[in-house]
């Protein structure tokens, strides 16, 4: 079988329903096109337009033996706005798929770092916006086919995928883009190949990735954008689905956003009425703590110490219900202005944070995350610091630089107080773990030489030596130095798992991070903002198997051949390289 050539299935006209399909363009229906690349492959592709109904289909393709299965997808444009992070290409994906016997659906969107002819790599953040130049780039997307790695399957005969656009909140006009399928691809599986990807099946102690997942979909992002409710607990199935039979073996849920919690919280805000739990609302961490159990995943609650957002946002996330009804616990500058958000320089807000987080152990969680590479300083020149700083030293704090190593101490050491009372809450019952985000190496306005994390409040030395942390997560990135520092302070039992970043990185690109990272003493790692992560499925393929140590070489060779741009030659009957130029 490995010498037979591949399989396509690239008529999508033969979709079920037909009357979900038309040759013109319909609302509540996928529009069909003839095309064909310069490879040879003709076929007919479907499009659906986003927010119109069109339901999902059904492809039927016939194998037996074990293949690789690739998408094949047109990632062509439909007017709208950008997405909320100003990508030309929604990060979170633009068509779905799933076998019939998958927990939830595959979302696929545009991959990164993928060369076309002239070199360039395209990413998906703000690179390349630079008018005429991006123009011709994008059109070299627009008129080509994207050959995408899904995954490995055995078949025994006919099997169906079905297919679907991007249902809310994925689908709304920020991030809405035409769905397409051009064609499944079905590769044979030869002997050897077979092997390692028996291999990389998840074992017990591979299963060291703690995925990140930010609830902004839910609560809202942080720039302002509105809440979602599921009503369905099929929407965190198709969540959940892309770590599953992989190395993720832990799920970090950000649940706790400032004042706006995505769980039926008695103390925080849930929606944009503000405290009032609508009934038809599926609980997302009481839905994703079972799925977990179900799986075999443990899960934790994040708490992301976020305040008021800019006055311009009127969305319940920029709200800060806390801080406004309580300035007097509000970090201040050394004038006495009033910032954004609170200070854990008070008792009363420490308790704050620990009664939300006390809500969400009661869901029989496995434990708590604690975002400290957010929201710094955590502490300013609030009254409790001043006085405290003049009674140790004799000096008035607000008259120093904001580097002096007497002030980082002290602020740090307010932060420290609340992760040992956050450990205190943990351990009332066994087997809970802390875990703890910090930077990793100085980030955006810091230029030092000799970094530490204590620069933004966080004295990791302390922590490791009082034993407060369980696993301790570096972000966006970490130097190898800080990493050997702590593993050579650390008790037994520490947990280092340093995150991988850009969130998004060809396959071959995270391999040698993971390598190196490794080498340094790491046990695993972190995947920041983790749902983003998935749908760049390729990228995804190699990068949720890195808790494979010993296959890190077969991952990085594996890596090179699980995405492919193929240039169309016909669309719509039209030669597409005299075609489509005029932006």
């Amino acid at each position: 079988m490995p010498d037979q050539p591949p399989l396509y299935f690239s008529d999508l006209s033969r979709c079920a329903p037909a009357a979900a399909l038309t040759r013109e363009r319909a609302r509540g229906r996928w529009s069909l096109v003839d095309y064909e690349t310069e490879d040879g492959v003709a076929g007919t592709m479907a499009f659906a337009y986003p927010n119109e109904g069109a339901p999902p289909v059904t492809l039927t393709v016939e194998a037996r033996g074990r293949y690789r299965v690739y998408a094949g997808i047109n990632y062509s444009r439909v007017p709208g706005g950008d997405h909320l992070h100003h990508s030309p290409w929604p990060i979170y994906g633009q068509v779905q798929l799933k076998f019939d016997d998958d927990v939830g659906y595959t979302r696929f969107a545009l991959e990164a770092g993928w060369k076309v002819d002239s070199g360039w790599k395209l990413k998906t953040g703000m690179e390349g916006h630079g008018g005429g130049s991006r123009i011709g780039k994008s059109m070299q997307i627009y008129t080509s086919i994207q050959e995408t790695f899904w995954c490995v399957r055995e078949f025994a005969g006919p099997t169906r995928i079905t297919v679907a656009g991007m249902e809310p909140p994925y689908s709304d006009e920020a991030g809405a883009r035409l769905a397409n399928l051009a064609y499944i691809k079905l590769v044979p599986v030869a002997d050897a190949e077979g092997a390692l990807w028996r291999r990389l099946q998840p074992q017990p102690d591979t299963r060291n990735l703690a995925l990140v997942w930010c609830a902004g979909m839910l609560t809202g992002h942080a720039i302002g954008s509105r809440t979602f409710h599921p009503t369905s607990r099929d929407w965190f199935r198709d969540e959940i689905a892309p770590f599953l039979h992989n190395d993720v073996g832990t799920l970090m849920f950000e649940c706790i956003r400032g004042s706006l919690s995505a769980y039926r919280s008695r103390i925080n805000d849930v929606g944009e009425d503000g405290n009032r739990w609508d009934p038809s609302w599926v609980d997302p961490l009481a839905c994703f703590r079972d799925l977990a159990r179900e799986h075999g995943l443990r899960i934790f609650a994040a708490l992301r110490m976020m305040g008021r957002g800019l006055p311009m946002v009127d969305a319940p996330i920029g709200r800060g219900r806390f801080i406004r009804e309580h300035p007097e616990w509000a970090r201040r500058d050394r004038d006495g202005t009033l910032t954004n958000n609170v200070s854990l320089a008070f008792p009363e807000v420490r308790q704050h944070w620990l009664d939300l987080l006390r809500e969400t152990l009661e869901y029989g969680i496995d434990g708590v995350m604690i975002y400290f590479h957010r929201g710094q300083p955590f502490a300013l020149f609030e009254q409790p610091v001043v006085d405290a700083f003049r009674r140790e030293y004799g000096e008035d704090a607000r008259q120093l630089p904001l580097d002096d190593p007497r002030l980082l101490r002290l602020w740090a050491s307010y932060v420290t107080q609340f992760l040992r009372d956050v450990r205190a809450l943990v351990d009332e019952k066994p087997g809970r773990q802390l875990a703890v985000s910090v930077y990793g190496m100085p980030y955006k306005f810091d230029q030092v030489q000799q970094f530490d994390p204590i620069r933004y409040n966080c004295d990791v030395d302390t922590w490791l030596r009082e034993g407060l942390v369980d696993i301790l997560m570096p972000t966006p990135t970490v130097e190898a130095g800080l990493i050997q520092r702590w593993r050579a302070q650390a008790r037994p039992g520490l947990r280092i798992w340093p995150d991988l970043q850009p969130r998004v990185m060809p396959g071959d690109m995270s391999v040698p991070m993971a390598r190196e990272l490794y080498a340094a003493g790491a046990d695993g790692f972190s995947l920041w903002d983790g749902e983003r992560r998935p749908p760049h499925a390729s990228h995804w393929a190699v990068m949720s198997r890195l808790g494979h140590r010993a296959e890190l070489d077969a991952l990085e060779k594996l890596a090179t051949g699980l995405h492919r741009r193929v240039p169309l030659k016909k669309l719509a009957g039209h030669a597409v390289a005299f075609s489509y130029k005029d932006g």
